[in-house]
């Protein structure tokens, strides 16, 4: 047993060495500013051993060469390997960054990001946060958490647009309609450009119309015609504009006011060039308001 324990030792010292020849192998191709050849010694000291000197180094050498997703990387483990040095680990990291959003690399910025946010939240810059939003590399839940401070970081309105509508997009598909409700309507309410505003426009009676639907089936039907009456006044020719047409026909018969009702259904109706599911609804309500027959709210309302 002894021999094998001085195998082990013998082992770990000639790695040790490696390691440190590798190391001043790479300090001297560094000083030369031959980043590639410095950067080759370091990944190979990392292989015969891992410091948090080494992966330091590696981490600068990969940011000059450059290979980003490897200088991310080795700054992520030089914090994990020595605690203390976590302050220059995320130095590294917004350097990262800055030549990530310099070259459009997105994979290397979320990655500096994500490393940011892990080691130094305070440091995790807007104006990255800003870049992978423009970029649509998050998902619903992170534009949600980081657009506080990309809208800090938006230097015109224009910036200001673009994150208004990938914020609402975002709050719609984490099932906050309502919040996103509010955020489309002041996007609609500042965007000048058309595109822009038809994107604005969809979502806000994308969630308007699924904001009345749900208050509908919880019988609040003054809330469901007001989200419905939303979606009308600016779109009451589409499918989906029907179909908020019909629901508001609906709330209206419920709440009692079958005046409003049948205008509401004969509305739908009207814009029926062909006759679909939303025209017949809508016409079979306005034959049971003739006939005082109660409303089924639950009816069918898609096309």
């Amino acid at each position: 047993m002894h021999w094998r324990a001085g195998l082990l030792l013998l082992l770990s010292a000639g790695c040790i060495r490696a390691a440190t020849d590798h190391e001043r192998l790479g300090d001297a191709a560094y000083a030369k500013a031959l980043y590639s050849d410095a950067l080759a010694e370091y990944r190979a000291g990392v292989r015969a051993g891992p410091t948090a000197n080494l992966e330091g180094k590696l981490g600068l050498a990969a940011l000059h060469v450059p290979a980003l997703h490897e200088a991310a990387d080795a700054f992520q483990r030089l914090a994990l390997l020595d605690h203390s040095r976590a302050d220059e680990a995320a130095t590294g990291l917004v350097l990262v960054a800055r030549e990530a959003e310099r070259t459009a690399d997105t994979v290397a910025l979320r990655e500096s990001l994500g490393g940011l946010r892990t080691l130094a939240p305070d440091r995790a810059s807007g104006r990255v946060a800003l870049s992978l939003i423009r970029a649509g590399k998050l998902d619903p839940v992170e534009v949600v958490a980081l657009m506080p401070a990309a809208l800090a970081s938006a230097r015109d309105g224009g910036s200001v647009d673009t994150l208004l509508l990938a914020y609402g997009a975002a709050l719609r598909s984490t099932t906050n309609c309502e919040e996103g409700a509010g955020v489309f309507r002041t996007a609609y309410r500042r965007v000048q450009d058309a595109g822009a505003r038809n994107r604005a426009v969809n979502g806000l009676t994308g969630c308007a119309l699924q904001l009345g639907d749900e208050a509908l089936a919880l019988k609040k039907f003054d809330p469901a015609a007001q989200w419905f009456e939303t979606v009308v006044a600016l779109d009451s020719t589409t499918a989906i504009g029907r179909r908020a047409l019909l629901g508001l026909g609906h709330a209206r018969e419920a709440g009692g006011d079958l005046v409003a009702a049948a205008i509401a259904y004969q509305r739908v109706v009207g814009a029926d060039s062909v006759t679909d599911s939303l025209g017949l609804a809508a016409r079979s309500r306005l034959a049971a308001i003739g006939s005082a027959e109660p409303a089924d709210t639950t009816a069918e309302k898609k096309p």
